[in-house]
């Protein structure tokens, strides 16, 4: 987490500004003037606690990665069927990237079959019901 309060005297001439900045990098960044010392640490401050009301955004290529790494070790999670489909389907795509060998010669590992196995029959499911 970080919290940037920069407030820094504007350069016009005759006009003092306070800059204020909040940022989480990776989730928000906002940042605007005042017009004095306190109007921008008031602005920043509920700039900030907007920001931090919306929901974290999601990094589903990490997420992905996650599972296919950890998949001979970790089962995935209960809910990984009900994802979206291009979800599904680039979990599907890194998964028979990453065993692809063991795929062709039939030979892949138990719960690396069992998720293609659960994900393909979810999506031809879903095709159907479309």
């Amino acid at each position: 987490m970080q919290f940037l309060g920069k407030l820094s005297l504007g350069d016009q001439v005759g006009v003092p500004r306070w800059r204020w900045s909040v940022q989480w990098p990776g989730w928000f960044s906002v940042d605007g003037h005042g017009a004095d010392k306190q109007d921008a640490a008031d602005k920043a401050t509920e700039a900030w606690w907007r920001q931090i009301c919306t929901p974290i955004p999601r990094d589903v290529d990490t997420e992905i990665d996650i599972i296919v790494a950890r998949i001979l070790i970790m089962p995935p999670p209960n809910s990984i069927l009900t994802e979206d489909t291009a979800f599904l389907q680039r979990l599907n795509w890194l998964l028979f990237e990453r065993f692809k060998t063991e795929i062709k010669a039939d030979a892949q590992p138990m719960p690396v079959r069992n998720l293609l196995a659960g994900i393909s029959a979810e999506l031809y499911r879903r095709r159907l019901a479309s």
